[in-house]
């Protein structure tokens, strides 16, 4: 064997979008306003107090999460085909990050689960049922909160979907007059840049502040370790293969992000 072909790995992995740090606990603790009492506001010289303030502040943890699999392979396989070590370190790799892509988009956040971005993003409030309009709309819904969206995320079906807009004499053109841009092969829309991954599901979109909205904070970088101490191994002369990783995902503004559902209408 000169080569073993991979399966095509994902073009587009979430931890990419998200600002990474390095945690040395077993969790991220940290406080949250969650509301207030009172404002500022003008006030007279000598006419008494001034306005008080009262800031709520809860605190939030968010524990770290192992993410890990393994398979039991032969010795002689092992030994036998040059090409298969580094095969596995590559393919287990790609696969843990696949299964990190779902927890941190989809995870319920209940143990051993991150809380995912999608499953804690403010719902989509507006009425647009385009599918352009829905994420300015989106875009929108998160600057009222204060926020800035700098990444909309889409699976490759709906991402090209916007490309397929037809005008009224059937021909090809973008949606909206300078709506959705491209540059050097980069789509933009509302001036926001668009991603497109398979991590992402055909029915959802997800508009987000991703530079301060969330963090990805790794506890242990993902590795792959053989082992011939598991089990029955020494008997079969079998080698366990194992990738595992830890990681957290504090989400500092739920609404920063905005997901919602997407019909089959691009323009």
């Amino acid at each position: 064997y000169r080569a073993i072909i991979p399966a095509a790995p994902r073009k587009l992995h979430i931890r990419s979008l998200l600002p990474t740090g390095v945690m040395t606990t077993s969790a991220i603790h940290y406080l949250q306003e969650t509301g207030s009492e009172g404002s500022v506001g003008a006030w007279a010289d000598n006419s008494g107090s001034k306005s008080q303030i009262d800031y709520d502040l809860t605190e939030e943890v968010a524990p770290s999460e192992f993410i890990a699999g393994y398979l039991r392979i032969t010795r002689k396989a092992l030994d036998d085909i040059s090409a298969m070590r580094s095969y596995l370190q590559s393919r287990l790799l790609e696969q843990y990050l696949d299964a990190e892509d779902n927890q941190l988009l989809n995870g319920t956040g209940v143990s051993p689960q991150l809380g995912g971005l999608i499953t804690n993003a403010e719902a989509y409030s507006g009425f647009r049922t385009i599918q352009v309009e829905k994420l300015v709309d989106s875009i929108a819904q998160i600057d009222g909160n204060n926020h800035s969206a700098n990444g909309i995320l889409l699976s490759p079906e709906q991402y090209y979907a916007l490309l397929l807009n037809r005008s009224t004499t059937n021909e090809y053109t973008l949606p909206g007059l300078g709506t959705v841009t491209s540059v050097n092969g980069q789509m933009f829309i509302s001036g926001i840049p668009v991603f497109k991954s398979t991590a992402m599901s055909d029915s959802k979109y997800l508009v987000g502040d991703w530079a301060k909205g969330a963090q990805l904070y790794v506890r242990e970088n993902p590795i792959v370790r053989f082992f011939e101490e598991d089990g029955t191994n020494v008997r079969e002369n079998k080698i366990t293969v194992r990738v595992e990783g830890r990681i957290a995902l504090p989400i500092y503004y739920t609404d920063a992000f905005v997901t919602g559902s997407l019909n089959a209408n691009p323009s």
